[in-house]
């Protein structure tokens, strides 16, 4: 008894299944990113010190699928190990300012918001100061190379206001798993 009221038995919370497509209604925008759904192993590579990229022997995976009403997407990212990185983007089209991801890591109390745009075949999400709101400097992901079962995401930095781009010294190949 909790309070003077009688104990309700605990009900297995139904877990919901991946919705792997948009509501018909939802933004055109969103829709075309449908390509993100699903689940992923990512290969991460970083540059070593002759300018190479190599990959790393980790992994790390990502989850993504729409939601309920079909009109937002959750994409989580996340590391095998139970105490590991696990991140989460909300993505949802505003009507004035397009796809907005809204980023969240509860561990380090972190909430950031990054606004995405496809430019051609490759999707593009953006932020002044990065992550971790550290400078003036554009950050941009590039999702790239976008294929049924694999996409390339590239990570870039701008000091210029966006006039030229230098790529980071890492990236990620996303494989999608069976």
């Amino acid at each position: 008894m909790v309070l003077g009221s009688p104990a309700v038995p605990l009900q297995a919370q139904a877990v919901e299944p991946d919705r792997g497509a948009a509501a018909d209604g939802a933004a055109p925008v969103l829709k075309r990113l449908g390509y993100l759904t699903g689940r992923w192993s990512v290969q991460n590579f970083v540059r070593d010190s002759s300018g190479r990229f190599v990959e790393l022997p980790v992994r790390s995976f990502m989850r993504a699928r729409y939601l309920r009403d079909g009109r937002s997407l959750l994409v989580e990212y996340h590391e095998a190990k139970a105490d590991g990185f696990h991140g989460v983007h909300l993505v949802t089209a505003d009507p004035t300012r397009g796809l907005v991801h809204r980023y969240s890591d509860a561990r380090r109390n972190q909430r950031v918001e990054f606004s995405g745009r496809f430019d051609g075949d490759r999707y593009v999400i953006s932020r002044v100061g990065g992550y971790n709101d550290e400078g003036p400097f554009l950050y941009r992901e590039v999702d790239g190379d976008i294929r049924p079962d694999a996409f390339v995401k590239r990570l870039y930095r701008s000091d210029d206001g966006g006039v030229s781009w230098s790529e980071l010294g890492y990236y990620y190949r996303f494989v999608r798993e069976p």
